[in-house]
């Protein structure tokens, strides 16, 4: 059954309405429920902060009751970070915040099965996402400034990237959060490299596999380096996995100081947010074989032969090793291939549009007619043909609606320039 009937625009101002007014007085209520405690305070002062936001931003651009390219553009907007927030704040928080109207709106068929927070935000993103599907124009009313806004930040994998000069770099410079003070991070990755150290001098007077003493030794030269967590983290991750099968070569006791050592190794990371977000995406994540197939053929694109002259070889090699590795079909390393991959979409994005939407840059020149046929700059195409395999797939609790409005804005812009390059 459709959420907006008769008159979308007018029937998505009334339902918004609602719905973020009932969702404000049950963020306001649940610090009087009986299930809140001392610890939700800041988790709820956060949401309420960021839920009026969000309201008061996007939710204006519904009163003409008529479909405008900033409504549309809202709606995408409010989508994506209302996506964000429930995210950042969990579902299982927002389930424990009651729900209730008042009056006539309680006898409205859209609400009458929402009865706590976290079912009205899916109850908005219905809404939005049935808005935005009426507005059919909806793609041709955006500019790059308003698509700009829904690309997401890039998130924890074991490799970020940039763009620079028309070619994908892996991001070296990109530096983890911890969520505790330096002093105490120091002093527990100082006492994890001491162990480190004694394991190995111990392992090499054992029968222990040559190839696991040097695992050993790389996740330690990666933590005094301050390496990417997600990366030590599936190091460390094959390493426990491993294990068993060395076990008789290294005897009980090292088998013991060895998990022993990993498992120290995973209480260091779990100090480290990016770390925890991505173990929380490769538990949550429902890896179809429709995504599966989608990562590997984005993966497949990018180190097409063609595409040499738009990655830097330490961007081919670390994908040709994440290729490898996803075969083992393990969330972690699944997930991992998946979050590489929309990292580098989410880098070449923002790079594309602006090569493609600033008329001053001459990476616009570099796109010439030929025989009636649009060649594109390598980067520009890259971006597109890598986006295309996951447009339309549906991942939950994430959101990749950006990723096909990217890629209609900028098959518009090569359309303006083909155009244009016509008429000359």
């Amino acid at each position: 059954m459709p959420l907006l009937s008769n008159h979308p625009p007018r029937d998505a101002r009334i339902l918004l309405a609602q719905a973020f007014k009932a969702g404000s007085q049950g963020i306001f209520g649940f610090s009087t429920n009986k299930s809140y405690t001392r610890q939700d305070s800041p988790i709820l002062s956060r949401l309420s902060m960021e839920y009026r936001n969000l309201y008061d931003t996007y939710i204006p651009a519904f009163e003409k009751e008529v479909f405008t390219s900033k409504s549309v553009r809202s709606a995408l907007i409010l989508r994506t970070r209302l996506k964000k927030l429930q995210n950042d704040v969990s579902a299982r928080f927002l389930e424990r915040i009651p729900i209730s109207f008042s009056g006539a709106v309680r006898n409205l068929p859209q609400f009458q099965r929402v009865f706590s927070l976290n079912q009205l935000f899916k109850l908005i993103d219905s809404i939005l996402t049935e808005y935005i599907s009426y507005a059919e124009w909806r793609t041709e009313g955006l500019n790059a400034d308003a698509v700009r806004e829904i690309i997401p930040e890039q998130t924890p994998s074991p490799a970020y990237f940039v763009v620079s000069d028309n070619k994908f770099f892996l991001d070296e410079a990109h530096k983890d959060k911890s969520i505790i003070g330096s002093e105490i991070l120091s002093a527990a990755k100082h006492h994890l490299l001491i162990s480190s150290s004694e394991l190995l001098e111990r392992l090499k007077m054992t029968n222990c596999d040559p190839k696991l003493i040097e695992k050993i030794r790389f996740i330690s030269d990666k933590i005094q380096s301050d390496g990417n967590v997600v990366g030590i983290g599936l190091d460390n991750f094959m390493i426990s996995q491993t294990l068993d099968i060395a076990k008789e070569e290294i005897g009980d006791f090292d088998y013991a100081q060895i998990l022993s050592h990993t498992k120290q190794i995973d209480m260091y990371l779990a100090q480290f947010s990016e770390w925890r977000e991505f173990i929380n995406n490769a538990n949550t994540i429902n890896f179809t074989a429709e995504l599966e197939l989608a990562v590997k053929v984005t993966i497949d694109k990018i180190l097409s032969e063609q595409n040499n002259l738009s990655i830097n070889d330490k961007v081919r090699e670390y994908f040709e090793f994440i290729r490898r590795q996803s075969v083992s079909k393990s969330s972690k390393y699944l997930v991992a291939s998946y979050n590489s991959v929309i990292n580098f979409l989410i880098a070449g994005a923002r790079e594309a549009l602006n090569l493609l939407v600033d008329s001053t840059k001459e990476a616009r020149k570099t796109i010439v007619k030929t025989g009636g046929n649009i060649i594109y700059a390598s980067f520009i195409y890259l971006c597109i043909s890598a986006a295309e395999p996951l447009m339309g797939i549906k991942i939950k609790p994430n959101d990749l609606t950006w990723i096909e409005n990217v890629v209609s804005v900028l098959r518009r812009e090569l359309a303006s320039i083909s155009q244009n390059q016509t008429t000359r």
